[in-house]
């Protein structure tokens, strides 16, 4: 399952690290850095560690207390937000 694309990647032209437990995206083309905040952070590591849509959504309901709905809607404001910064590959269907 090794070529099963993750559903949030960082586009060709971003580089991405960690500081203080937040995510840095740097977009080496625009020379922009994209700092997430803690549920952008939370988000982004769950699914570079290879967590399915609905598995990160069930994280952030676990973590805090929020309606499932809420979580979906978190996400998709998240990778829309990313998206039209051009951080991601591919971006998928919200």
């Amino acid at each position: 399952a090794g070529s099963m694309q993750r559903w949030l990647q960082p586009a060709p032209h971003v580089v991405t690290t960690q500081l203080d437990g937040r995510w840095l995206l740097i977009d080496v083309e625009k020379e922009r850095i994209h700092v997430l905040n803690h549920t952008g952070s939370l988000i982004w590591t769950l699914a570079q560690a290879g967590a399915s849509r609905q598995e990160v959504v069930n994280h952030l309901v676990a973590q805090y207390g929020i309606p499932e709905s809420t979580a979906h809607e978190d996400i998709r404001t998240f990778v829309d937000t990313l998206a039209a910064h051009g951080l991601l590959d591919h971006p998928p269907p919200s």
